[in-house]
């Protein structure tokens, strides 16, 4: 058995005859009478009341739409335009700093091999 509700009239049908109360305008409830599925209305004027309202509605979102996104992504592609720009900055510095670091490291490895290359002796032997 199934709850149907319309106005203040809460009525317990068969469970194959929900489709039509559904579309004589009954809304599925539970036993405590707690709508659980909105049913279509069917008398003209409350139609017309919820088309208008729908109407307004749609209206106004799109107005929303229109005028709060597109500021908003530009703001956000600014930023991250800034942010990559940043980025890209701090990437360059490292690179020459990379590059410095290396030039360093092989004239220092260069020294090294200098430093442990053998000498070549001057001093002349004593001859006996």
């Amino acid at each position: 058995m199934a709850m149907v509700i319309k106005g203040n009239s809460l009525i317990s049908i068969p469970d194959n005859r929900v489709d039509d109360y559904l579309a004589r305008g009954y809304s599925i409830a539970s036993e405590a009478g707690t709508v659980l599925k909105k049913a279509v209305p069917t008398d003209k004027a409350e139609l017309q009341k919820l088309y208008t309202e729908q109407v307004a509605e749609i209206a106004n979102l799109k107005n929303q739409l229109a005028g709060n996104n597109q500021p908003k992504q530009d703001k956000e592609l600014e930023a991250v335009k800034k942010e990559l720009a940043e980025m890209q900055e701090n990437y360059d510095k490292l690179v020459k700093m990379y590059e410095e670091l290396e030039e360093e490291r092989d004239n220092l490895q260069a020294e090294v091999e200098k430093l442990k290359a053998p000498k070549k002796s001057t001093r002349a032997k004593k001859s006996e």
